[in-house]
C-alpha cells in the first residue's frame, strides 16, 4: 500500500494522531476509494502496514525522514511493512537470494509461503499473496519488470540506512552486528558502502556514527524520546 500510504502522508501533517489519519481515510477520502466499506479496509490495512500511530517510533521516526528525503520513500516504506507484516518477512529471503539481473520464479514465493504456514492458503489465495508480495518488493526496489519480475539493486540513500539501523537497534542490535541484521540485508547492498552513507548520515545530523579501528558505534538519541532512550538502555 506504498501509494496509499505516499498519498495520505502528503494529506496529513506529522503531529496527525491515528484516529485523524481513519478519518482523512473513511471521511474525507483523500485516497479516493469508492465505497465506505473499502475506505474503512484501506484504514485497517494501512494501519496495519505502518502503525500510523506517531506515539510508536517505528512510524514516528519514519514520517520524520518521510519530510527529509523523497528519493527514499519506497524502500523506508518497505522496512516499516517489513517490521509489521510476517508475509513480507517471509518472502524476504526468496527474494533477496535471487542474483541480480535474474528473474523471480514466483512458485518459489509460494513455496515458501507454504513452507511456513502449511494450510494457510488455499491455490488460488497463496497465488495472489505470492503476486502482491512481488508487487511489493518491486515497488521498493528489489525487483524490476512488469511481467518478469526481475532482481535489480536498491538504491539507498544516507535516511534509508539510518533508518535501517534505527529498525535494527530498536529490535536490540549494537555496533558491528547492526550491520547484519535484516533491515541492513533488506537495503542490499555492501557494508562498506553502509559505513560509508552512515558517515554522511552522521555528518548530516541524522544520528551519531563512531569508528575507531575495528569498533564501531551507531547512536540514535536524537530520535528517541527520553522514555524509549531509558527503556533500550534498561
Amino acid at each position: 500500500m506504498f501509494q496509499e500510504l505516499a498519498e495520505l502522508l502528503r494529506s496529513s501533517q506529522p503531529d496527525t494522531s491515528i484516529d485523524e489519519y481513519s478519518r482523512l481515510i473513511t471521511e474525507s477520502n483523500v485516497l479516493a476509494k469508492p465505497t465506505l466499506s473499502s475506505r474503512k479496509k484501506t484504514a485497517k490495512y494501512i494501519s496495519q502496514l505502518y502503525s500510523l500511530d506517531k506515539n510508536m517510533a517505528i512510524f514516528r521516526v519514519l514520517r520524520f525522514f518521510w519530510e527529509r528525503d523523497s528519493e527514499g520513500h519506497a524502500l523506508m516504506a518497505v522496512l516499516c511493512a517489513h517490521a509489521r507484516d510476517s508475509l513480507l518477512r517471509a518472502a524476504s529471503d526468496t527474494v533477496l537470494s535471487i542474483p541480480l539481473g535474474y528473474d523471480l520464479n514466483l512458485e518459489d514465493l509460494e513455496e515458501t509461503l507454504e513452507g511456513k504456514y502449511p494450510g494457510r492458503f488455499s491455490l488460488k489465495t497463496l497465488h495472489s499473496t505470492a503476486q502482491n508480495i512481488a508487487s511489493s518488493y518491486q515497488q521498493s526496489g528489489h525487483l524490476e519488470g512488469r511481467r518478469n519480475k526481475i532482481r535489480k539493486r536498491t538504491k539507498v540513500t544516507p535516511v534509508t540506512v539510518t533508518y535501517a539501523l534505527f529498525l535494527g537497534y530498536l529490535e536490540g542490535n549494537r555496533g558491528e552486528n547492526l550491520l547484519s541484521s535484516i533491515w541492513l540485508r533488506l537495503l542490499d547492498v555492501p557494508a562498506n558502502q553502509i559505513l560509508e552513507l552512515a558517515h554522511q548520515a552522521h555528518k548530516l545530523g541524522l544520528m551519531n556514527f563512531k569508528k575507531a579501528g575495528s569498533v564501531i558505534d551507531f547512536g540514535f538519541d536524537n530520535l528517541l524520546t527520553d522514555t524509549e532512550r531509558k527503556m533500550l538502555s534498561d
